[in-house]
Order: structure tokens, then sequence, then C-alpha cells
């Protein structure tokens, strides 16, 4: 989600006509795994900085112009299960499952 927020902010993937290493930071064309896979490159946070310090940021300074309401409860997208079983269940990722 970072990433392509990253992109809506203008910044480009890392090594992309820039000098930053692919590979290591929230703007690599792919997943590293490392610490640094959490953090911006420098030259992401330069093309972020120079997108919101622009006048294509103004529209992220907007007001609403109204409140939006919103609903009380959540949508029901839930179903009801009964299990009828004898000792103990571990249920994990959806998955049902009896454990003796």
């Amino acid at each position: 989600m970072a990433h392509e927020t990253g992109h809506n902010l203008g910044a480009q993937h890392d090594s992309a006509g820039n000098p930053c290493a692919d590979v290591m930071n929230i703007m690599s064309t792919q997943a590293s795994g490392k610490e640094t896979a959490f953090e911006w490159s420098s030259c992401s946070r330069h093309s972020i900085h120079t997108f919101l310090s622009g006048d294509h940021a103004a529209c992220l300074k907007d007001r609403p112009q109204k409140a939006v309401e919103l609903p009380q409860r959540l949508p029901e997208n839930s179903i009801t299960l009964t299990i009828n079983v004898r000792g103990p269940l571990e249920i994990s990722r959806g998955r049902v499952q009896r454990l003796f």
C-alpha cells in the first residue's frame, strides 16, 4: 500500500532514472524482505517532497464541503456456523481442524 501511495505522490521506482539502488526500499521493483524495505529511499523522499511542495498537491489541502455520514454498523457479510463435535478444535486462516 505504501508503494502505490508513493506512486500517487510522485515517486518512481528506485533505479528508474535515479541513482537509488533497486531491491532495497519501499519503491523497489520487487520485495526484498530486508529491513530497509519499510523505508523510503532518498530518491523517493525527494520526489514526494517535490510533489507535496508543488501545485499538484493543492487538492490534498481542500477542506470537505460537508461531513460524510458513516454507517453506525458494519455491513453484515458474515455467516453463522454451528459446529457440533467433541474435543478441541483449531481454527486458523478460515480452516477448522480437530486436534485429535
